[in-house]
C-alpha cells in the first residue's frame, strides 16, 4: 500500500482551499475553514503561502458597518496563466486561461496542406510559443495541459489512439519539451480532463462516489472517489469504451454518436430536431443504442457501485426524455437497493470542457509542488 506523506496531505488541503476560493469568490479565512472542514490554523497557513506568491490577495470587507471589518480573501486571476491545447481532433486549438480558469484568449490552427500531422502540430506549438512569449519570459505561464483522444502512457511517452493513428508515432512529451523548454506539460486523455472539470462543478457533498461517462464519437469514462480521479496500475480507472461484447464489438462501436450522425447526414436531418419530432427511424436506432448503453452502465454500477453517474456528450442534447429512458433501462438491470441509491445525471453544457479540465490539472500539479516545497 502506498504511504501517504505529510506533503501529500498538505497538497490535498491546498487544493481544497484553492477550489473553495475559486468557487466562492471573496470570503474570509473562517468561511474557507468552514467550507473545507479544515482548522483555521491550517487554512491560514496555506492562504499565507498563496498570498506570498501573489496568487491570492486580501482586502477589507467594505460591507461591514459595525465593529472591526474582516479581511476578505480572493484569487488574483492575472497572477499566473495556463495554456491548454486540444489534440482530440485534427483541427488543433488552444485556450489561454487565467489562474481562476477564466478564458483569456482562444487560438485555432489553420491546417497547412503541405505539412503532415506532425508538421502542423509543430507549427501550431511554435505559434503558441510566440503568442505567449512574454508570459514564458517572466515565468507567469506555469504549464501546458494537452488534451488528446488517446490513452497516453507517460512512462513510455507513447499514445494509443484508433481515431488519430498519427498520434501513435509521436513522442508528445519530447515534442513539447523541445518546443516549450522549461515549461511543465501535463498530457492526458480528454475524458479525464473533462471528468475533472465536471467534478469541480459538483457540490462537495456530491463528490463521494461518481462515475463520469463520455459518449460521443469516442466513448470513455473515469471513476472518482472523494473528488479525485482513481488511477489504476497504468491508466485511470473506468475506461469502458474499449470493453468488448462476446462478438468482439466495443462499447464505442455499439453506442458511439457516429451511428446517429451518419444516418442523420444521409437523410439530411438534424439529429436533435429528429429526436424532438420522434422520427421513427431515430426512435428505432436509439432503442438499440439505449439498450447497449444501459447494459454497459448497469455493469459498471454493479462493479463500482457509484452514487452518481454523469453522462456527457452529444446525446445530452436529447434532454430529459433520453435521460429518463436510459435511467429506466439501467435500473431495470439492478437490484432494488442498488437502483435506489443510483442517480443518473446529464452534464450541464460546457461544464466538462476538456480544456478547462486540462488547465485545472496543470494548476493542481503546480500548486502541489508550491505548497510542498
Amino acid at each position: 500500500m502506498q504511504q501517504i506523506t505529510v506533503s501529500d496531505v498538505r497538497s490535498r488541503n491546498a487544493r481544497e482551499v484553492f477550489d473553495t476560493l475559486a468557487a466562492a469568490g471573496p470570503c474570509t479565512r473562517l468561511d474557507v475553514a468552514r467550507a473545507t472542514s479544515l482548522s483555521v490554523v491550517t487554512v491560514s497557513s496555506l492562504i499565507d503561502a498563496l498570498v506570498e506568491q501573489g496568487l491570492v490577495r486580501e482586502r477589507k470587507d467594505d460591507r461591514a458597518v459595525v465593529g472591526r471589518r474582516p479581511k476578505l480573501v480572493e484569487l488574483v486571476p492575472e497572477s499566473r496563466f495556463i495554456l491548454a491545447i486540444d489534440l482530440a481532433t485534427r483541427e488543433f486549438s488552444a485556450v489561454e486561461f487565467g489562474f481562476d480558469l477564466s478564458v483569456r484568449q482562444r487560438h485555432a490552427h489553420v491546417l497547412d496542406g503541405h505539412l503532415d500531422y506532425e508538421g502542423n502540430l509543430r507549427a501550431f506549438v511554435r505559434h503558441l510559443a510566440a503568442e505567449c512569449r512574454e508570459s514564458l519570459a517572466n515565468g507567469r505561464l506555469i504549464g501546458v495541459g494537452v488534451s488528446t483522444c488517446a490513452i497516453y502512457q507517460a512512462s513510455e511517452d507513447r499514445s494509443v489512439c484508433s481515431f488519430i493513428p498519427e498520434l501513435e508515432s509521436l513522442r508528445l512529451g519530447a515534442l513539447f519539451a523541445e518546443l516549450l523548454p522549461g515549461v511543465t506539460t501535463v498530457i492526458d486523455k480528454d475524458v479525464l480532463f473533462a471528468a475533472e472539470a465536471v467534478l469541480r462543478g459538483l457540490e462537495p457533498s456530491e463528490r463521494g462516489s461518481v462515475f463520469y461517462a463520455f459518449v460521443g464519437e469516442g466513448v470513455g469514462g473515469a471513476l472518482a472517489l472523494g473528488g479525485a480521479i482513481v488511477r489504476g496500475a497504468s491508466n485511470f480507472a473506468g475506461e469502458f469504451g474499449l470493453v468488448r461484447d462476446r462478438d468482439g464489438r466495443t462499447v464505442g462501436e455499439l453506442v458511439g454518436w457516429h451511428l446517429v450522425r451518419e444516418e442523420a447526414q444521409r437523410r439530411g436531418l438534424d439529429p436533435v430536431a429528429a429526436w424532438q419530432a420522434r422520427e421513427a427511424w431515430l426512435e428505432t436506432l436509439m432503442d438499440g443504442i439505449l439498450s447497449e448503453l444501459a447494459v454497459a452502465l448497469a455493469n459498471l454500477a454493479w462493479t463500482l457501485n457509484p452514487a452518481l453517474i454523469i453522462l456527457e456528450g452529444p446525446y445530452c442534447a436529447f434532454g430529459e426524455r433520453f435521460r429518463r429512458q436510459l435511467d429506466e433501462r439501467i435500473k431495470s438491470r439492478l437490484v432494488t437497493e442498488l437502483a435506489a441509491t443510483l442517480e443518473l445525471r446529464l452534464a450541464a453544457p460546457e461544464v466538462g470542457d476538456a480544456l478547462s479540465g486540462a488547465a485545472g490539472a496543470v494548476r493542481t500539479q503546480w500548486l502541489g509542488g508550491l505548497v510542498s516545497s
